[in-house]
């Protein structure tokens, strides 16, 4: 379900909510995001490209990513190399892949649904129709919030540019 996937990455990429986030910060993230939905799998780096081109629609080139990983000061990548193979392979440390399997487990809309219908709902909908809906929803209202938001910005910045 494309919908569930952006949230899971909207909370890898929110995981840590205590940090402003750079461009190259949310890169690093999607990265991150690339191993957590192969369960950590260590992936030759064309292959973590075509995950994100796969999973998210966005492009990376090869040096983008390597030059993230290569300048991780937090020890989030592990890196390794098979002997007669120019291949080098890449996965998240398991301290790492630990933390963000708990945060999105721990954050994830479909348990704040399953409760939901479990605790508060009383109508005949099934859970999979509740679940959908909900997740449509929130589709909604966070793009046209989006959507809203780049309208302002744009509005002020022409408003500066007439005055």
């Amino acid at each position: 379900m494309e919908k569930e996937r952006l949230f899971r990455v909207a909370t890898i990429v929110y995981a840590d909510e205590s940090q402003i986030l750079s461009p190259r910060a949310i890169h690093n993230k999607i990265i991150q995001s690339v191993f957590v939905i192969n369960n950590n799998k260590g992936l030759p780096i064309h292959s973590i490209i075509d995950c994100i081109k796969s999973e998210y629609n966005l492009d990376f080139i090869e040096e983008e990513i390597l030059e993230i990983i290569k300048k991780d000061k937090s020890l989030s990548y592990n890196t390794s190399t098979h002997h007669g193979s120019d291949n080098t392979i890449f996965n998240l440390s398991t301290k790492r892949y630990q933390y963000l399997i708990e945060k999105t487990n721990a954050r994830d809309l479909k348990n704040f649904i399953n409760k939901f219908v479990k605790t508060e709902y009383k109508g005949n909908l099934k859970p999979n129709i509740i679940e959908e809906t909900i997740y449509k929803f929130l589709y909604e209202v966070l793009n046209k919030n989006i959507l809203v938001h780049h309208f302002i910005n744009v509005s002020t910045i022409v408003k500066e540019l007439i005055n």
